[in-house]
Protein backbone atom coordinates (compact mmCIF):
# COMPACT_ATOMS: atom_id res chain seq x y z
CA UNK A 1 0.00 0.00 0.00
CA UNK A 2 1.37 3.60 -1.25
CA UNK A 3 -0.52 6.64 -0.55
CA UNK A 4 0.51 10.45 -0.75
CA UNK A 5 -0.89 12.86 2.18
CA UNK A 6 -0.61 16.67 1.56
CA UNK A 7 -1.81 18.99 3.77
CA UNK A 8 -1.41 22.40 4.18
CA UNK A 9 -2.74 25.15 6.90
CA UNK A 10 -2.23 28.81 6.67
CA UNK A 11 -2.78 31.06 9.82
CA UNK A 12 -2.85 35.08 9.79
CA UNK A 13 1.48 35.55 10.50
CA UNK A 14 0.30 38.22 13.46
CA UNK A 15 -1.90 35.32 15.01
CA UNK A 16 1.02 33.22 15.16
CA UNK A 17 2.67 35.96 17.13
CA UNK A 18 0.00 35.80 20.55
CA UNK A 19 0.00 33.83 23.08
CA UNK A 20 -3.68 32.95 22.19
CA UNK A 21 -4.27 28.77 22.74
CA UNK A 22 -5.98 28.51 19.27
CA UNK A 23 -5.67 31.08 15.99
CA UNK A 24 -7.83 31.35 13.10
CA UNK A 25 -7.01 28.92 10.17
CA UNK A 26 -7.77 27.07 6.92
CA UNK A 27 -6.38 24.34 5.40
CA UNK A 28 -5.85 21.93 2.07
CA UNK A 29 -5.65 18.66 2.32
CA UNK A 30 -4.76 16.07 -1.02
CA UNK A 31 -4.74 12.22 -1.27
CA UNK A 32 -3.62 10.09 -4.37
CA UNK A 33 -4.02 6.27 -3.44
CA UNK A 34 -4.69 3.01 -4.32
CA UNK A 35 -8.50 1.74 -5.38
CA UNK A 36 -10.09 1.44 -2.04
CA UNK A 37 -10.38 -2.47 -1.06
CA UNK A 38 -14.35 -2.22 -1.21
CA UNK A 39 -14.15 -0.99 -4.83
CA UNK A 40 -13.05 -5.01 -5.76
CA UNK A 41 -10.40 -3.00 -8.89
CA UNK A 42 -7.59 -5.73 -7.99
CA UNK A 43 -4.61 -4.52 -9.87
CA UNK A 44 -6.63 -2.59 -12.41
CA UNK A 45 -4.58 0.88 -13.46
CA UNK A 46 -5.74 4.35 -11.78
CA UNK A 47 -6.30 5.11 -8.46
CA UNK A 48 -8.06 7.96 -6.36
CA UNK A 49 -7.13 11.07 -5.84
CA UNK A 50 -9.34 13.73 -3.22
CA UNK A 51 -8.73 17.01 -2.44
CA UNK A 52 -10.25 18.60 0.70
CA UNK A 53 -10.55 22.53 1.94
CA UNK A 54 -11.76 23.60 5.28
CA UNK A 55 -11.79 26.17 7.82
CA UNK A 56 -11.62 26.17 11.84
CA UNK A 57 -14.41 27.04 13.26
CA UNK A 58 -14.76 28.84 17.06
CA UNK A 59 -17.30 26.41 18.33
CA UNK A 60 -19.20 23.70 17.67
CA UNK A 61 -22.27 25.58 16.85
CA UNK A 62 -21.14 26.86 14.20
CA UNK A 63 -21.34 23.02 12.74
CA UNK A 64 -24.02 23.38 10.06
CA UNK A 65 -27.57 22.11 12.01
CA UNK A 66 -27.87 18.94 9.49
CA UNK A 67 -24.07 17.45 10.13
CA UNK A 68 -24.68 18.05 14.27
CA UNK A 69 -27.96 16.13 13.73
CA UNK A 70 -26.50 13.20 12.07
CA UNK A 71 -23.50 13.62 14.88
CA UNK A 72 -26.13 13.23 17.58
CA UNK A 73 -27.92 10.08 16.06
CA UNK A 74 -24.70 8.08 14.60
CA UNK A 75 -21.40 9.36 16.58
CA UNK A 76 -22.11 11.51 19.44
CA UNK A 77 -18.59 11.15 20.85
CA UNK A 78 -17.42 13.34 17.27
CA UNK A 79 -19.70 16.27 19.12
CA UNK A 80 -16.45 17.01 21.34
CA UNK A 81 -13.00 16.96 20.54
CA UNK A 82 -11.28 14.01 22.61
CA UNK A 83 -9.74 14.49 25.94
CA UNK A 84 -6.76 11.95 25.17
CA UNK A 85 -4.49 10.47 22.69
CA UNK A 86 -5.45 6.89 21.43
CA UNK A 87 -4.17 4.68 19.62
CA UNK A 88 -3.73 2.45 17.14
CA UNK A 89 -5.06 5.12 14.52
CA UNK A 90 -7.43 4.15 12.96
CA UNK A 91 -7.35 4.28 8.71
CA UNK A 92 -9.97 3.67 6.35
CA UNK A 93 -7.86 0.49 4.86
CA UNK A 94 -7.84 -0.71 9.11
CA UNK A 95 -11.58 -0.19 9.31
CA UNK A 96 -12.45 -2.08 6.29
CA UNK A 97 -10.47 -5.46 7.21
CA UNK A 98 -12.65 -5.59 10.40
CA UNK A 99 -15.49 -5.38 8.65
CA UNK A 100 -14.37 -7.76 6.06
CA UNK A 101 -11.55 -10.24 7.25
CA UNK A 102 -9.49 -11.45 5.00
CA UNK A 103 -10.61 -14.94 4.00
CA UNK A 104 -7.51 -16.75 2.91
CA UNK A 105 -5.80 -16.77 6.03
CA UNK A 106 -3.86 -13.64 5.20
CA UNK A 107 -3.36 -10.95 8.46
Amino acid sequence: YRALELFQFFAPATALTTDEASVPATMSWTRMSPWLPWMEQGPRPGGLTFHCRGRKLDAYAQVPERTRAYIADHHPEFAHAPEKWSEPNETSWTYFRKLFPPDRGES
